[in-house]
């Protein structure tokens, strides 16, 4: 009997069908064995759980009919006995519950990751959600997620004791998506933070936590955890005091002999990943030197080596170019990548710039192994129509720098420091070069190329901007690729780095280093 994220009754691990269960009850008297000591409650004790305030006599009555539709509805499956007053599951019969328990207080008693996850693994969902008001299941339900959670707390300090920061964190943030309001939790992720050198990440759960307890609580969080923020936000200002690392900047000449700037973030062992840049601006340098950019690169460097570079007319790259079209792009995209002897590699690419990866990716297949888009539009000329008719391209033409504030802001949503960074950025790129970027994309659509793109993609949005009427583009791309995932998160802001940033940074994981990504 399975009872943990629903019930299941299964005969030689084969779930049974067809069950009507024409009284709620019966069903019911299942649950209430299969969660007690030894599977076996008195009678009465039955009745008052599931009858309560019955009398004797209708209580007798009403156990005697659920018994008999259990009987019936499962012929030469004996599951309830009864012996000296007391109602019992015959022998022979095991429960999920149990198995969890058992293997839950072992862990917790051995200390070793591995009985940790072995416990987790087990532990399928919630007890009888179905049930969940039902005042015989709270108490065993609240045990049992408690149990859980101790495991998971545990599994995250062998983790990280074991340096295995991610994994770690992984399970902390589950326990903070679980319950917002778990200040322990945060404690612990905090100081993980902290302690692998990302110290912002600890200041955003902060944060959250701090308005989750003054709106659903009207509290203020423990002493300690408002300590450990106070030494983390010390430690962010004085490293914000000093100027960022120079990167290692590097040029190659693409075919046409355009010199292209990019830059190589050593990381983990994982398939190399193409940052493409954000068209039509960028800067490697001033991207570097924003600490929410800085985090984000590095938080993907975790992985894998992460490999940014500049288009042409833009940030450090050759800037008096006068060929900007898409088939120069993919040239340029193609000089870097060669540059570095990458022999396969995945792609991160925002918005417009999709466009310049459908092409390379449908001329060099062999090339790219996985793709994931945030934003992503391959129809620029509906772009165009969209700009046209919310009169940015107008106010583009007229008052540039106007423009690019505008943009910044709507593109940054509620995080003012991001805005400010993005002006700097957009403004780098003078007005001729953004029109001219501009006129190619938005005459360009690349959508019948999709349908021949079989690398698996990933197509990341955020609930609130689909809810705008700013993409109406961004999941068209998905609906004509093979081999599409398309995954929603939380937040405000266009931009890929608005809100927190760590969401997307856990689902860009998740999908390239699945088992069937080679990762």
């Amino acid at each position: 009997i399975n009872l943990l994220g629903g019930f299941e009754l299964l005969v030689d691990g084969r779930a049974i069908a067809g069950v009507a269960w024409p009284r709620r009850k019966a069903k019911q008297l299942l649950k209430l064995l299969a969660l007690q000591p030894g599977h076996a409650l008195h009678r009465d004790e039955a009745i008052e759980a599931l009858w309560p305030g019955a009398d004797a006599r209708s209580g007798a009555n009403n156990l005697n009919q659920t018994l008999h539709v259990l009987r019936r509805e499962l012929p030469g499956a004996a599951l309830v006995a009864i012996q000296d007053g007391r109602l019992l599951l015959t022998s022979g019969i095991e429960t999920d519950v149990d198995a969890f328990r058992a293997e839950a207080a072992a862990a917790l008693r051995g200390g070793d990751v591995e009985p940790c996850e072995r416990a987790l693994a087990l532990y399928a969902g919630d007890l009888l959600p179905e049930d969940q008001y039902d005042d015989w299941t709270a108490p065993i339900r609240d045990e049992l997620a408690a149990m859980r959670r101790a495991l998971v707390l545990l599994a995250a300090q062998l983790h990280a004791d074991a340096g295995d920061a991610w994994r770690a964190e992984h399970h902390l943030r589950g326990l903070i998506v679980r319950d917002p309001l778990d200040e322990e939790a945060c404690f612990e992720l905090m100081e993980l933070f902290q302690a692998t050198g990302e110290p912002r990440r600890a200041l955003t759960y902060f944060r959250a936590l701090e308005k989750q307890l003054r709106d659903e609580l009207d509290v203020a969080a423990s002493p300690q955890t408002i300590a450990l923020a106070k030494s983390i936000r010390a430690a962010v200002a004085l490293a914000d005091r000093a100027s960022a690392t120079p990167i290692d900047v590097r040029h190659v000449a693409s075919a046409d002999g355009t010199s292209i700037a990019y830059t190589v973030h050593p990381g983990g062992d994982g398939v190399p990943l193409l940052y493409m840049p954000q068209l039509p601006w960028g800067h490697l340098q001033l991207e570097w030197d924003s600490p929410k950019w800085r985090d984000f690169i590095l938080r993907l460097a975790r992985r894998r080596p992460v490999i940014r570079y500049n288009l042409r007319g833009t940030g450090l790259s050759e800037r008096d170019v006068v060929d900007v079209s898409l088939d120069r792009l993919v040239e340029d995209m193609h000089a870097v990548v060669d540059a570095l002897a990458v022999p396969a590699f995945d792609v991160f690419a925002a918005d417009i710039v999709s466009q310049v990866t459908v092409m390379y990716a449908m001329r060099h297949p062999e090339r790219v192994r996985r793709l994931v888009f945030y934003g992503g539009v391959a129809n620029g000329v509906g772009y165009a129509n969209m700009a046209d008719g919310t009169g940015l391209r107008a106010l583009m033409v007229q008052d540039y720098d106007l423009y690019a504030e505008m943009w910044a802001r709507a593109a940054a949503g509620f995080d003012d420091e991001l805005g400010r960074i993005l002006i700097e950025w957009g403004k780098n790129t003078p007005f001729p070069m953004v029109d001219a970027y501009w006129s190619v994309v938005t005459s360009s659509d690349v959508t019948p190329m999709l349908s021949s793109i079989t690398a698996p993609a990933l197509f990341v949005n955020r609930r609130h901007v689909l809810d705008t009427e700013w993409h109406p583009l961004a999941l068209d791309m998905a609906t004509h690729m093979p081999n599409a995932t398309v995954v929603m998160l939380d937040g405000d802001g266009m931009f890929h780095l608005a809100a927190d940033t760590e969401p997307l940074a856990a689902a860009i994981d998740e999908f390239l280093c699945a088992p069937d990504a080679g990762a």
